[in-house]
């Protein structure tokens, strides 16, 4: 079996590369508005957990459904 890793983008560089702030960003994922990787909370926390992936996140930028 192959290892491929799949690139991983910060909120700050895809919020940049879509010209949002990272703030709407992460809203956007918390109310899965957008499709662009993972938004999660650990049960026991108030915080998230975003990954965005870059397979994704080009998709996303080009118009493509995901």
């Amino acid at each position: 079996m192959q290892n491929c890793a799949i690139e991983l983008v910060s909120v700050e560089q895809a919020a940049e590369e879509l010209n949002i702030s990272p703030a709407k960003l992460r809203s956007w994922m918390r109310h899965r508005l957008i499709h662009i990787g993972i938004a999660d909370r650990k049960e026991d926390a108030e915080n998230w957990n975003y990954t965005i992936f870059r397979p994704h996140l080009e998709k996303f930028k080009n118009g493509e459904v995901i």
